[in-house]
């Protein structure tokens, strides 16, 4: 749990062996439903037993989340976590959320799905999280630290994994929920959600309308959130399909200087500047078992328009984003043994269009492909191994000149049962990225930015005692070329301040 506070350089999340020891009464309780010997997650992209895995997961579920209070995924991660989180300046909720101690590269160092399709956004303009409708979500779960095999470029601090109930392979029943709720700073949230079934189909639908005035003048906010989803699941085939869409316009108040915020931190030093973003995802899912195999496809696009206007300038911008995965995977003996391996293909395209006498345009698609195979030995211990490759090509308008290239990653794991409630584990591997369209765009001249690598160590061990659980990990990312904002180097137009590879 402690593993973002204890990270917060750079210095120490490459070289130190930070300790996350979950210890204390109340973390005891956030922790509490991993020790449940159960418990399932979907993180490895097919549902397993969490208790064998060869690193570090969290689960969140939905009457944890309900039983918390939290009304945005991003407040279930904080409170129930203790994932660190930044409120981005646009208010209603959202927050750039920090799984490894990455600061503000954070958003593009780790990896969020939402029922199986990536959303994560590929600039520096960060994943819309709190437009989620809280009453959709059925499980969140947090893999801790690279998930970069299964999941790709940017997955070096982690993957975030949600899971609504269209997404949750569960029996559905008549149900629907209304909550209505007030606070200061003239906080206003009302959210409704129901779900009916019939036969083989069902189907699942939610929505969210959040008013705030904020902490300060001209940073009011109103959200406004809904989706819906329908899935038809047979004996052993399951197909579903959901739409999603949510809407926010805040005030902007600006920066404060350290003199105006000891006069009156609530003020506004901009008070007519104004954003709206509107988010949009369609996305379908199937399911099919045969004999010892599964498969599994998932299909999304993603819409994005920003409006703003700061200081009295537009800034506008529309974005469009299209993702595609498909996977199997095989059980089998092994004398006495069991093999499971799992065999993938991931597709993204992602365009933007920045608006206006300054516009620009950028675009970017990635091509992956990955295998990993588990081996149970008759005792309980797990070893695993898995390598992915993928072939990535990002392009800008306004940058001298794009990027493309080929990694890969690779990951070797092992886990063992030492006694019937104490697991160790422990694992190496390789992850990586490439600048995103922001960063190689905004470099000094004639600088081409490398791409950044990790080598990460973990090892860990799980303790389950009654209704309770500890947890301790050890880990530490030794980074390459890391990419990141420095405000003392040569910037583009003869000014500080460029991205460049740290050393």
């Amino acid at each position: 749990m402690f593993d973002s506070f204890m990270t917060a350089s750079r210095s120490i999340r490459r070289a130190a062996l930070p300790l996350a020891l979950a210890c204390s009464s109340s973390n005891l309780i956030a922790q509490t439903p991993m020790s449940l010997p159960d418990i399932v997650v979907t993180a490895p992209r097919f549902s397993e037993l969490a208790a064998p895995l060869p690193f570090g997961v969290s689960v969140l579920t939905a009457e944890q989340i309900r039983a918390s209070g939290a009304a945005t995924v991003n407040e279930a991660l904080m409170r129930l976590l203790g994932i660190v989180g930044r409120q981005d300046f646009f208010g209603g909720g959202e927050y750039g959320l920090d799984l490894r101690g990455f600061g503000s590269a954070a958003d593009v160092n780790q990896v969020v799905i939402v029922d199986g399709v990536r959303v994560s956004e590929p600039d520096l303009g960060g994943t819309r999280l709190a437009g989620i409708p809280i009453e959709s979500v059925e499980r969140i779960e947090v893999l801790r630290g690279s998930g970069a095999v299964l999941y790709g470029e940017g997955a070096t601090g982690g993957v975030i994994v949600i899971t609504t109930k269209a997404g949750a392979a569960r029996e559905r029943r008549h149900a629907a929920s209304l909550y209505a709720g007030a606070g200061s700073q003239g906080l206003r949230d009302v959210r409704a959600s129901g779900s009916a079934a019939g036969g083989a189909f069902a189907i699942d639908a939610a929505a969210q309308r959040r008013t705030s005035d904020n902490h300060r003048q001209n940073f009011r906010s109103e959200r406004d959130a809904v989706s819906v989803a329908g899935e038809w699941a047979g004996e052993s085939l399951r197909l579903g399909a959901r739409l999603a869409r949510d809407d926010l316009a805040a005030g902007l108040p600006g920066a404060l200087t350290a003199a105006q915020y000891a006069a009156d931190p609530g003020q506004s030093t901009t008070p007519a500047d104004h954003a709206g973003i509107r988010t949009s995802r369609a996305s379908v899912h199937a399911a099919a078992d045969w004999g010892a195999w599964q498969f599994a496809a998932d299909a999304g696009t993603r819409e994005k328009q920003l409006r703003s206007t700061n200081s009295g300038f537009a800034f506008d911008y529309d974005t469009d984003a299209s993702n595609a995965s498909l996977r199997a995977r095989h059980e089998a003996k092994v004398g006495s043994a069991t093999n499971m391996v799992v065999f993938g293909t991931d597709h993204a395209r992602w365009e933007r269009d920045v608006l206006g006498a300054y516009g620009s345009t950028a675009s970017q698609s990635t091509h992956g492909w990955y295998a990993k195979d588990d081996l149970t030995l008759a005792g309980g211990t797990r070893l695993t191994a898995g390598l992915r490759t993928e072939r990535m090509a990002k392009d800008a308008s306004n940058a001298a000149a794009g990027l493309a290239d080929r990694l890969t990653a690779w990951e070797l794991g092992a886990s063992t049962p030492l006694a019937s409630a104490v697991t160790v584990y422990g694992r190496a591997g390789r992850s990586f990225r490439l600048a995103n369209v922001d960063e190689f765009s905004f470099t000094a001249p004639g600088l081409a930015l490398r791409p950044q690598t990790s080598r990460d160590l973990e090892l860990g061990a799980r303790w389950s005692y009654g209704d309770g659980k500890a947890d301790v990990r050890a880990w530490r990312s030794a980074l390459a070329n890391e990419i990141g904002f420095d405000p003392n180097a040569a910037g583009p137009f003869g000014t500080l301040g460029a991205n460049v590879n740290f050393d």
